[in-house]
C-alpha cells in the first residue's frame, strides 16, 4: 500500500499524512482495509524508498460471506460508510482532496 502511495502521490509543496484503503476479495469473502501514512513516513519513502523490515499497522474489517445475506447487506452498509466518509471532505486521502476542493471552486 505505501509504496503505491508513493508512486501515485502528486509531490506538493508540503505532503500531509494520507490514508489508503483497498476493497479485498478472497473467494466469496470480501474486506475492506485501512491503511495509515504520517507525512514523514512518505516524505522518507519518496527520499529513500523503504526497506522490506519495514513495519506499518494496516486495519482490516472482518470477511463478510457474499453467499450469506445478512453479510451482504452488513457489506453494503459498510461500503456505504466508506464511500460517505471519502466524500465528506474529512477523509485524509490526497486525491480525493484535490477532486472535492476543484469541484467547491468550480460551484462558486
Amino acid at each position: 500500500m505505501l509504496g503505491q502511495l508513493a508512486i501515485n502521490i502528486r509531490v506538493q509543496a508540503h505532503l500531509q499524512d494520507q490514508e489508503v484503503f483497498l476493497l479485498g476479495y478472497h473467494g466469496d469473502r470480501v474486506h475492506i482495509v485501512r491503511g495509515y501514512f504520517s507525512k514523514e513516513r512518505i516524505a522518507r519513502v519518496l527520499a529513500k524508498g523503504f526497506s522490506d523490515k519495514e513495519v506499518f499497522e494496516l486495519g482490516f474489517s472482518r470477511g463478510w460471506d457474499l453467499c450469506r445475506k445478512e453479510d451482504w447487506l452488513e457489506v453494503m452498509r459498510g461500503l456505504t460508510r466508506l464511500l460517505r466518509y471519502l466524500m465528506s471532505g474529512e477523509a485524509m486521502v490526497g486525491a480525493l482532496q484535490v477532486l472535492l476542493q476543484d469541484g467547491a471552486e468550480t460551484d462558486v
